[in-house]
């Protein structure tokens, strides 16, 4: 029993002119393309054009369109790759991806309407995001110049997605508005990354760059970078509003967080926050290893300063004990990784706690429109928190400059002790033997508290007592 085709009624007819500027893949400063069509099940292939960054195909590809099929709810998928083969005589490696196109079957033509459009090649990142919920006030006559309204925002890293596993997850739309944080509703997702699991090409993204050549070579300035930002902005915002259905200006840079440099209280102490989440494990390891000197757990302190004495004796060992630590930590970590992609935190964001006033200076724009002694007492309560930072930054430069003053001669008789213990340690370690000496050392470190004087170390009090240049400061 064999089965009947549909009937063919309809065709689409795809004409792949030519492409400009493509990016050289070869090795050699050129490229040898091709062009692969998408429709429905159905895939075509052009011939290829030798080493041509602006190639010529004129060919004409023709797909068959069942009667079943809505042409609104299709897509076209036009792909463009480097061929190999041209390359290398073996052709053995995979051809290079140039850029997609993504046609949808509303932007298709009727006969007698055909033209020449050029679409701009977009690339596959695994870096890439997906973001963004708006209300589209383009779709109504009515609109005129109205821009459309937030609704939310979920981001999603696709390279956080495993690879050919669908996630179906429902996240919150919400909005930080002047009043606070609002929720605007619920959005159903099922997400899959359509890849094979650890490819040779899939894994070496990672180790590309994300930048082009040329700006390694010949990084531009920042007023540069801003300049071709706003470009990047305006060509993309022209680009969609051109679309369908069409997104405006407002669209492209809520997505691209345009606003992400300017200040707000609420992101600076969330910046801090996530530092301190940063940097906590070195808080943990500072704690762990005062409490293996205060000998709270005896047979943990054994037990290190046994291990310690086999790494001293058999220094080659200390890489592939680290190496096997860190295995073993990421291997445990595995068990509470996310089982689906994170939204939106309003924790992380400090915008469950945040102060009205803080949320009021946020949302002003530049210059304030504020009465001048809201503007004044905002900018006392910066004053204070610049304050503080110069304070740090003011510690920092004094441990710096005292490390400098120990050969600098700035405190003679500091200098002339430090010299001599430097002397002293350099003919200790010409005669006695290292793996003695980082034993003394280190069993000196772990000593029982019963042996530790309370007080400071000299070592500590010599170092604070070493000159700055913050006495010279007016």
């Amino acid at each position: 029993m064999t089965s009947l085709p549909l009937p063919v009624s309809r065709k689409l007819a795809v004409e792949v002119i030519d492409a400009r500027d493509l990016l050289p893949k070869d090795g050699h400063g050129t490229s040898s393309p091709y062009v692969v069509v998408e429709f429905d099940g159905q895939r075509k292939q052009t011939h290829t054009v030798p080493r041509d960054l602006n190639p010529q195909w004129n060919e004409r590809l023709e797909f068959v369109v069942a009667d079943n099929v809505t042409l609104e709810d299709e897509e076209l998928n036009v792909e463009v790759y480097n061929d190999k083969r041209m390359g290398s005589p073996s052709g053995a490696r995979k051809n290079h991806f140039l850029g997609r196109v993504r046609i949808y079957g509303s932007q298709f033509a009727r006969r007698g309407e055909e033209g020449l459009i050029y679409f701009p090649l977009e690339k596959r990142n695994l870096l890439s995001w997906i973001r963004g919920v708006f209300d589209n006030w383009r779709m109504f006559d009515a609109a005129g110049n109205r821009q459309d309204y937030r609704i939310g925002k979920v981001r999603i890293r696709v390279s956080t997605l495993e690879s050919n596993r669908v996630y179906t997850a429902s996240y919150p739309l919400l909005r930080l508005l002047p009043s606070g944080v609002k929720k605007m509703g619920e959005v159903q997702l099922a997400v899959r990354f359509a890849c094979a699991a650890l490819l040779p090409n899939t894994c070496a993204m990672y180790a590309q760059p994300m930048l082009p050549r040329m700006h390694h070579l010949r990084p531009l300035g920042v007023l540069q970078q801003d300049v071709l930002r706003v470009s990047a902005i305006m060509l993309v915002s022209e680009w969609l509003e051109r679309s369908e259905p069409p997104l405006g200006q407002e669209v492209v840079r809520y997505m691209l967080d345009v606003n992400w440099h300017s200040w707000s209280n609420r992101r600076s102490r969330a910046n801090w926050f996530r530092i301190m989440g940063v940097v906590s494990w070195a808080f943990g390891l500072a704690r762990w290893i005062d409490d293996i000197r205060r000998w709270r757990n005896p047979t943990t302190t054994v037990l290190v300063h046994v291990l310690y004495l086999v790494l001293v004796w058999y220094p080659e060992l200390v890489v592939p004990t680290a190496s096997l630590y860190v295995f073993l930590i990421g291997a445990w970590y595995s068990r509470f990784r996310p089982r689906a992609p994170a939204g939106m935190d309003v924790r992380l964001s400090q915008a469950d706690m945040v102060d009205a006033d803080d949320l009021d200076e946020e949302f002003d724009p530049v210059p304030s429109t504020k009465p001048a002694e809201v503007v004044r007492a905002r900018y006392d309560r910066l004053r204070i928190l610049a304050a503080r930072v110069q304070r740090l930054l003011g510690d920092l430069a004094a441990q710096g400059e005292r490390v400098q003053a120990l050969i600098s001669w700035r405190d003679p008789r500091a200098t002339k002790l430090f010299i001599g213990a430097c002397l002293v340690v350099a003919l200790v370690f010409y005669v006695v033997p290292p793996k003695m000496i980082a034993v003394a050392l280190g069993f000196y470190f772990l000593r029982h508290p019963m042996f530790r004087d309370p007080m400071p170390p000299a070592s500590l009090n010599f170092f604070r007592r070493l000159p700055s240049l913050s006495d010279r400061m007016l």
